[in-house]
């Protein structure tokens, strides 16, 4: 069943996937992104919609912390301004 999801379709996580903290830190991300994708591989069983809804919800909490923090580092200085309103897209 997963091995056919794989022929069929990529999913990221990470920071391939936007989850890219601008404090230098990713291991995180990356863990509980995967972490989350993998669970809801596992709990789906190759509903493809189901997967990537599950994964939305499941990373919703990660998603809206990284973009608080790029926010933040873009409100530190001028040279940190483009970095204001970062958005992870994991549509």
């Amino acid at each position: 069943m997963i091995s056919r999801l794989w022929k069929a379709q990529s999913i990221f996580a990470g920071e391939i996937a936007g989850f890219l903290n601008p404090m230098c830190e990713g291991i995180s991300a990356g863990m509980e992104s995967g972490y989350t994708i993998a669970g809801a591989i596992l709990e789906q069983e190759g509903d493809l919609e189901k997967i990537y809804s599950d994964y939305q919800e499941g990373t919703k909490a990660l998603k809206n912390y990284m973009e608080r923090q790029w926010n933040f580092v873009g409100g530190i200085s001028e040279t940190f301004c483009e970095m204001k309103q970062w958005k992870i897209n994991i549509t």
